[in-house]
C-alpha cells in the first residue's frame, strides 16, 4: 500500500497505482481509503460520464459499507449538478431522503425530475407527489395547489389531478385560481365531451 500511495505521490493521475490501491483497500475492507482513491480518480478523469461511474461506486460504498447516508447523499447530490437527468442517482438519493425525513431536499429533487422527464404521465404524478408531500410532510397546501396548477396543465384530464386540485382549492379559498385554470384550459380544448365536462364542473362551482 505504501509504494503504491508514494507513486500517487509524484503523479497524481497515475491509475495503476489507483486501481492497485482500489483493490488493496477492498480486500482490507479499509472502505474510507477505497472511498478517497475513487474521488482521486473521478477527479482525473476526464470524461463526465466516467466520472459518474466512479462516484456512483463510492455513493454505493459510503451506503453499503459505511451505512452513511448522508455521505452517500451528498456524492449523489454532487452526480447530479453535473448530470441532472441520471435517474439512477435521483431514484437513490429519493430514497434517502425518504428515510432521513428531508422532505424539503425531497421536493426540489421531484421538481427537478420533472424537468428531464419525457413521459406526460410520469411527469403528472411525479407532480403530484410533491403536491402531496408539500400537504402531508411540510404542511404548505398553498404550494400543493400550485404544484398541481402545473399538473393540470399537462394532463387536464387526469381524475386524480382534478380531484385533488378542487380541494386544494376549498382548503386554501383559491376558487377564483382554480376557476381561472378551467376557463382558460376549456378555451383551448378541442373535443367537445372533454368541453362539456369541464364547463359542467365550471358550471358546479
Amino acid at each position: 500500500i505504501d509504494a503504491w500511495r508514494k507513486v500517487l505521490s509524484y503523479d497524481a493521475a497515475d491509475f495503476k497505482a489507483m486501481a492497485a490501491l482500489e483493490t488493496l483497500f477492498t480486500q482490507e475492507n479499509m472502505w474510507e481509503e477505497c472511498i478517497d482513491v475513487l474521488e482521486r480518480k473521478a477527479r482525473a478523469l476526464s470524461e463526465l460520464e466516467d466520472q459518474i461511474d466512479v462516484l456512483m461506486q463510492a455513493a454505493s460504498i459510503w451506503l453499503d459499507k459505511l451505512y452513511n447516508a448522508s455521505s452517500a447523499a451528498g456524492v449523489y447530490e454532487r452526480i447530479l449538478q453535473a448530470q441532472p437527468e441520471n435517474m439512477t442517482a435521483s431514484t437513490a438519493v429519493e430514497a434517502i431522503y425518504n428515510d432521513l425525513g428531508s422532505w424539503e431536499k425531497l421536493g426540489d429533487l421531484l421538481m427537478t425530475r420533472v424537468e428531464h422527464l419525457s413521459a406526460e404521465e410520469e411527469q403528472v404524478s411525479t407532480l403530484q407527489s410533491v403536491a402531496r408531500l408539500d400537504e402531508e410532510k411540510l404542511s404548505n397546501p398553498e404550494h400543493a395547489f400550485e404544484v398541481l396548477k402545473v399538473a393540470f396543465s399537462l394532463a387536464y384530464t387526469n381524475e386524480v389531478t382534478a380531484k385533488e386540485f378542487e380541494r386544494l382549492a376549498s382548503t386554501t379559498g383559491k376558487w377564483n385560481e382554480l376557476l381561472a385554470e378551467y376557463s382558460n384550459v376549456v378555451q383551448t380544448v378541442a373535443d367537445l365531451s372533454i368541453k362539456c365536462d369541464l364547463w359542467v364542473k365550471i358550471g358546479r362551482w
